[in-house]
C-alpha cells in the first residue's frame, strides 16, 4: 500500500525543508495537486498552517510517495507531531485528476493565532499579496483573487 503525505509549505518542492523528505530513504514527487475540501491556510510568518475548522478555499500543494516509516516518524518530528501539528489523511486531488489520500498536517491548536489567512490555499514567496486579516472567520468567505 502507498503512503502519500500532502505537503503545503516549507516541505514543497524548491523550499527550505524539502531536503528532509529525502533524508533517511527516496520519496517520489507524485504530482501537484490540491485538497477536495476546503480549509484556512494561516500566514504564521516563516511558515504557513491550515486551519481544518475554517472553510476559505483549497489548499495547493503537492504530493509526496513515502517509501519509510522512518521517513514519516522523521517528518512528524518536524512538523512538532501530535502537539505543534497533527496529521490526518485528507482526498488530494491530482494535476491529472485522479484523487489520492494523503496525510496532511494541520495545526492543533489555532486560537493562539491571529487568523491572518493566505485566501488562495497557496503557499508562495510572494504570498502576502494573497493574505488577508479576518477577526472572525465565518465557515464559508468567497474571496475573488486575480
Amino acid at each position: 500500500m502507498n503512503t502519500y503525505v500532502f505537503v503545503y509549505g516549507t516541505l514543497k518542492d524548491g523550499f527550505c525543508n524539502n531536503s528532509c523528505l529525502h533524508r533517511y530513504t527516496t520519496s517520489k514527487l507524485i504530482s501537484k495537486g490540491s485538497t477536495l475540501k476546503s480549509y484556512g491556510m494561516m500566514d504564521l510568518g516563516a511558515f504557513p498552517a491550515i486551519n481544518i475548522d475554517v472553510s476559505i478555499s483549497t489548499i495547493q500543494g503537492e504530493v509526496f510517495e513515502v517509501t519509510s516509516e522512518t521517513l514519516l516518524k522523521s517528518l512528524d518530528m518536524l512538523e512538532g507531531y501530535p502537539d505543534f501539528y497533527n496529521r490526518m489523511e485528507v482526498p488530494i486531488v491530482l494535476d491529472g485528476g485522479e484523487t489520492v489520500l494523503a496525510w496532511m498536517y494541520y495545526l492543533n491548536n489555532t486560537s493562539t493565532y491571529k487568523n491572518i489567512f493566505i485566501t488562495n490555499g497557496q503557499w508562495i514567496e510572494d504570498r502576502y499579496i494573497h493574505t488577508k486579516f479576518i477577526e472572525h472567520p465565518p465557515k464559508r468567505i468567497n474571496t475573488y483573487e486575480k
